[in-house]
């Protein structure tokens, strides 16, 4: 029996029986700390990996620090729609302000976790992410959602713990995704 070994940075993949095999194509997570690593933008690499499923990239709380030393993401590239069969996007700790158009293009993203993008504003493209089933919202400071919010009928958890809600709009929310938990406090 054949064994292949491949390694990426914080992977090891070992393949039995395969001839020929692309290591690209059987990376299905990629998880790390802008951080650690030391990047402002999602590598350009991640959007090669044909079958990634989940993407978790988690920024720094930069409070304390001069923008230059802080290491969190800013933008979430058009290029995401490359990524056709991801299920989980999660990047927390950032600076995402609009989400891109094309995550729309992502048939099967069912969990998406922003959580601690503050001074995230435009988040109406999730109202077209119709299998959604987790959006995390945590400490954004967002003052409202899409009013078109429930579109989002697979919706079973909506988590908005930080923001600057409403009662109003908390009730609007609430009213709009009868099937959802909607967990909040301020």
């Amino acid at each position: 029996m054949k064994w292949l070994l491949f390694w990426f940075p914080g992977v090891l993949l070992v393949l039995t029986g395969h001839a020929q095999v692309n290591p690209r194509d059987t990376v299905t997570v990629y998880t790390k700390s802008a951080e650690y690593y030391r990047f402002k933008e999602i590598p350009d690499s991640v959007f090669t990996l044909k079958n990634l499923k989940v993407l978790g990239i988690g920024g720094m709380d930069c409070d304390a620090v001069d923008r230059a030393n802080c290491w969190c993401i800013s933008i979430i590239p058009k290029k995401i729609k490359r990524l056709k069969k991801l299920e989980v996007l999660r990047i927390s700790l950032s600076r995402i302000r609009k989400l891109p158009r094309q995550l729309k293009r992502l048939k099967y993203l069912k969990v998406l976790d922003l959580d601690e993008n503050l001074g995230l504003s435009d988040i109406a493209i999730v109202t077209e992410l119709s299998d959604l089933e987790e959006l995390v919202l945590y400490d954004c400071y967002l003052d409202s959602l899409p009013k078109d919010i429930g579109k989002l009928k697979k919706l079973k958890y909506l988590g908005l713990t930080g923001n600057t809600i409403s009662p109003a709009e908390l009730a609007r929310i609430k009213a709009a995704l009868p099937q959802c938990e909607v967990v909040f406090s301020r």
